[in-house]
């Protein structure tokens, strides 16, 4: 059955219509004056010529309906009940399956998911995601949600005695206790009382730098298990922090002795009159700093101040140090109260909130701290601390830079009673995710999310200002290509042949991408959950399933055919004069 007729011109449509029908009329014409005979056969070769030309130009061609079939693909904990009603509403569907998939009928075994060609259905845990490029569009029938942890979100960095919170969601069985286990022991844990899908958080505190294997323990009723996942936590940066306030208050002290404990440099300079400072050093040579201009902050990657040392700017140095944050430079502004109706581009923008105080988890404990009676509108700010109500900590991105505020109060008093790693907890990652960032030569993404696998690919991308970044997998040398549309982008592929931590490098930089590959037993419920979504999103409607499949492919009118036309016509048009 023809259905439409599709057209593919040489030249554009106007020209070949003015043509034609100038051409059209010629040749009418020019038949009609010569006084022979045949003048209605004449006037039809005159057509067919017209016809054929025009065929020649157009290359016109239909979609024809070429049957009922396609290809159902059977994936792992495919349901019988789902591909029985396929079968009979398509009776025409060849079923095959991969190799991990159980027997279905007469369906074929395939060896390769390249080799797969009219694939219209997709029934079980769905594609792997390597292979929904290559596939074409099809309608995904998921099986059930597998019991286990069905999303998992690490932190994108783990820091060394900073909390680093891990969220995820876990699909009980029944009564199920999960525990995270670190080198030391039991890290964190939560317990779930009935079936169901249940968010959970883990806090874990690394106390070293390194690569390091954590295990999440999950144990009901009936089983238990154990899966390894990879931490690698980073250094502490060291950082060039200038910081200038009105009043040597306890807070700034205790931070200040922080920072300089922690091998930062640190640049203190507090108010002693209008025009006099007083200075100290840490960590650096003496410099005075009279000025905020943008030459003297240029060398700092963090500057804090009081929010009464702001008010007290000059104009010029305000839009100085806007400037500067603009160019990069991380700006700390510790409030000490909340300045109304403030008309300073450097301000955080509060609004009032009815609590003085905040509750917050630091390792495994909760402490209660005095605060500002203020909020900020979170679709603005980047958060850094927050709790169920409020943000207490976090930044507005300002160019290159950033603007952070904290807001919380008497956070001295952790280090009074001897709480020096619930300190570092609160304060580090607001330091270091305000400070300037870091920049490097080159960046090493992976594509794949955890869990990796062996003998599956690993897609990287590499985001370099070299003009041929060298990139090596293992110390082995891997090619890469540029990307054809983005400069100083490129890509490459690769396949983890083992167990365990692997690497990705750049021979023109010294920071190394880690990499961990699972063992294939562990994370079954993580990769499932991820394969079913990724099918999901890339599946079409489902409202062909009830419908059988009506496969139409386009053909070509036959060139020849015009020609032969041409050639008959216009030969006919030549002979009738010799009639």
């Amino acid at each position: 059955m023809i259905d439409s007729v599709t057209l593919q011109p040489v030249f554009p449509l106007w020209i070949i219509a003015v043509a034609s029908i100038s051409l059209f009329s010629w040749l009418v014409w020019n038949e009609y004056k010569r006084m022979i005979k045949f003048l209605l056969w004449r006037l039809v070769a005159v057509i067919i010529v017209s016809i054929s030309i025009l065929g020649l130009i157009l290359q016109p061609s239909w979609q024809i309906e070429s049957g009922s079939n396609g290809m159902v693909l059977l994936t792992p904990h495919y349901e019988t009940k789902t591909v029985d009603s396929l079968v009979i509403a398509n009776p025409s569907l060849v079923t095959v399956r991969t190799m991990d998939a159980e027997p279905y009928g007469k369906s074929e075994l395939i060896s390769s998911l390249n080799k797969i060609s009219n694939l219209r259905f997709v029934v079980g845990d769905g594609l792997p995601d390597y292979s929904l490029e290559v596939n074409h569009p099809f309608s995904y029938l998921k099986s059930k949600m597998p019991y286990g942890i069905i999303r998992w979100t690490p932190p994108t960095l783990f820091r060394a005695n900073q909390q680093n919170e891990i969220t995820g969601l876990f699909y009980a069985k029944e009564k199920t206790i999960l525990k995270l286990m670190g080198p030391s022991g039991v890290e964190d844990s939560t317990s779930f009382s009935k079936e169901g899908i249940f968010p959970f958080t883990f806090h874990i505190v690394p106390k070293q730098t390194g690569l390091f294997l954590y295990s999440i323990e999950s144990k009901n009723d009936s089983e238990s298990s154990s899966q390894k996942f990879p931490v690698e936590v980073l250094p502490e940066r060291k950082l060039k922090i200038f910081i200038s306030v009105k009043y040597p208050t306890a807070e700034v002290r205790y931070l200040k002795n922080f920072l300089a404990e922690k091998g930062n440099s640190v640049i203190a300079r507090f108010q002693v009159s209008k025009n006099n400072y007083r200075y100290e050093y840490s960590n650096t040579n003496e410099v005075r700093i009279n000025s905020l201009s943008i030459a003297a902050l240029k060398s700092f990657d963090l500057i804090v101040v009081d929010n009464e040392s702001i008010e007290a700017l000059s104009s010029l140095e305000q839009n100085q140090l806007l400037e500067s944050v603009r160019q990069g430079l991380g700006l700390l502004i510790v409030y000490n109260s909340i300045t109304s109706k403030s008309t300073n581009p450097l301000q955080i923008p509060f609004k009032n909130f009815k609590s003085d105080t905040a509750r917050i988890r630091l390792a495994s404990s909760y402490f209660t701290f005095p605060t500002l009676p203020a909020t900020v509108d979170s679709n603005a700010i980047e958060s850094i601390i927050q709790n169920k109500e409020r943000i207490l900590a976090g930044y507005l991105n300002k160019g290159a830079g950033k603007i952070g505020f904290q807001s919380l109060q008497e956070t001295y008093r952790l280090q009074l009673e001897g709480r020096d790693t619930e300190y570092a907890i609160l304060w580090t990652p607001i330091i270091e995710q305000v400070a300037k960032r870091h920049e490097t030569k080159s960046k090493i993404e992976l594509e794949q999310s955890f869990p990796i696998y062996t003998d599956e690919p690993i897609t990287v991308n590499v985001i370099s200002s070299e003009a041929a970044p060298k990139l090596f997998s293992n110390s082995i040398a891997l090619p890469l290509r540029e990307d054809v549309i983005i400069d100083d982008y490129w890509h490459g592929t690769t396949w983890a042949d083992g167990i365990g931590w692997h690497a990705f490098s750049i021979q023109e930089d010294s920071i190394p991408k880690n990499y961990y590959v699972s063992n294939r037993t562990e994370w079954q419920s993580l990769r499932i959950a991820q394969q079913q979504r990724a099918n999901s999103l890339a599946s079409q409607s489902k409202k062909s399933i009830t419908k059988a499949i009506i496969n139409t492919e386009r053909e070509s009118i036959p060139q020849l055919l015009f020609y032969l036309l041409f050639l008959i016509s216009a030969g006919f048009l030549w002979l009738v004069p010799k009639l």
